[in-house]
C-alpha cells in the first residue's frame, strides 16, 4: 500500500472523541462480560488469573472479570521488576484489587530475570532484555493458571494486536484476550464508564519493560492518532482503494505520510505474531 502521497491537515483528536460517543460503553460491557462467562462456561475453566499492572488495560479487564464471574473467581498477579516498575504502578494495581476484592499476589521477577542474567550473554539491547522479562510474567502467569485450573486473561487492546505491540509468548501469551477488538481510545472510554480510579485512567501507558518507557513516545504518536491511521488504514484495505489513497488524505487530519509510513510499516512487519508457527506439510511418503 503506497501511502507516499498523504499530506497533513486538519485536527485529529476530535475523530475519535466523535466516535467515542456514538459507542454505547453498557453495551460493550455487557457483550465482554458474557464473552468471559460464555468462554469459562465451554472450557470447563475454574476462573481466570490476570496480570494486574497498574495501568489502565489491565484495571479495566479486572473489573469485567469480576462483572462476569464474581470476585472468587478471579486471582490478580502483580509482577514487577524492581528495575523498572515505579511504586505507584504498585500501589494502583493493589488498589484495583481492594476494590474488586479479589485474591492477589505479588510476585516480583528480579530473581528469575536475575537467575536468566547469570547464564545468557549480556546485552545491551534493551529490547530483547525487555522482551526476556515480559516472557518471565507469563511464565508465572500461567503457572497459577494451571496450578488452580483456571485460564489466563490477556489485556492486549486492538491497538497493540493490530501494531504487534507485544511480546511474542510475553504479554501476548493468553487464553481469551477480551479487549481485543477495542482501540486503546476505546478503552479509556470504557475504563471512565466503569469509573475506574483517575490516577490509573490519567497515566501514561508503558509495557514497563525498561526504565521511562512510554509507549506513545516510543512510536512517536498520540493514540488518538494512531487508532485513527489503523482504523482508516483498515477502511481502505476493506474497500480496496490502495492506489486511491490521496484522495482521502483529509481521513489522516493532523498526520503527515511518515507517520502514516510508519504505522503501515508497523502493522506489516509484525503480521507474524498474530499467526500460529507455518508448518512443513509433507507428502505420504511409504517406503518403496
Amino acid at each position: 500500500m503506497s501511502v507516499s502521497n498523504i499530506v497533513i491537515a486538519t485536527n485529529l483528536t476530535e475523530y475519535f472523541e466523535d466516535s467515542s460517543t456514538l459507542m454505547d460503553y453498557g453495551q460493550v460491557t455487557e457483550l465482554i462480560v458474557n464473552f468471559i462467562k460464555n468462554e469459562i462456561e465451554v472450557r470447563k475453566s475454574k476462573g481466570v488469573v490476570i496480570g494486574v499492572s497498574g495501568g489502565i488495560d489491565s484495571a479495566v479487564l479486572a473489573y469485567l472479570a469480576v462483572k462476569a464471574l464474581g470476585k472468587t473467581k478471579v486471582l490478580g498477579l502483580l509482577l514487577p521488576d524492581k528495575d523498572v516498575t515505579p511504586l505507584n504502578d504498585i500501589t494502583d494495581g493493589v488498589e484495583v484489587c481492594k476494590r474488586l476484592g479479589i485474591e492477589y499476589k505479588k510476585a516480583d521477577v528480579d530473581s528469575p530475570k536475575q537467575g536468566f542474567n547469570k547464564i545468557l550473554d549480556r546485552t545491551e539491547n534493551k529490547i530483547v532484555a525487555g522482551n526476556l522479562v515480559a516472557r518471565i510474567r507469563m511464565c508465572i502467569l500461567y503457572y497459577y493458571a494451571g496450578l488452580k485450573g483456571r485460564l489466563v486473561l490477556g489485556s492486549s487492546n486492538k491497538t497493540e494486536l493490530v501494531l504487534g505491540y507485544f511480546t511474542k509468548y510475553g504479554d501476548g501469551g493468553a487464553d481469551l484476550l477480551p479487549l481485543g477488538d477495542l482501540y486503546k481510545t476505546e478503552i479509556l472510554e470504557l475504563g471512565r464508564y466503569l469509573k475506574i480510579p483517575s490516577a490509573i485512567l490519567e497515566k501514561k501507558s508503558s509495557a514497563r519493560l525498561w526504565t521511562d518507557q512510554i509507549t506513545e513516545k516510543e512510536l512517536g504518536m498520540s493514540f488518538s492518532q494512531i487508532d485513527l491511521v489503523i482504523n482508516k488504514l483498515s477502511e481502505f484495505q476493506e474497500e480496496k482503494k490502495y492506489n486511491q489513497i490521496s484522495e482521502y488524505e483529509n481521513d489522516f487530519t493532523g498526520l503527515d505520510s511518515l507517520s502514516v509510513q510508519r504505522i503501515q510499516k508497523l502493522i506489516d512487519s509484525n503480521k507474524h505474531k498474530l499467526s500460529f508457527p507455518p508448518v512443513c506439510e509433507l507428502p505420504k511418503i511409504t517406503v518403496g
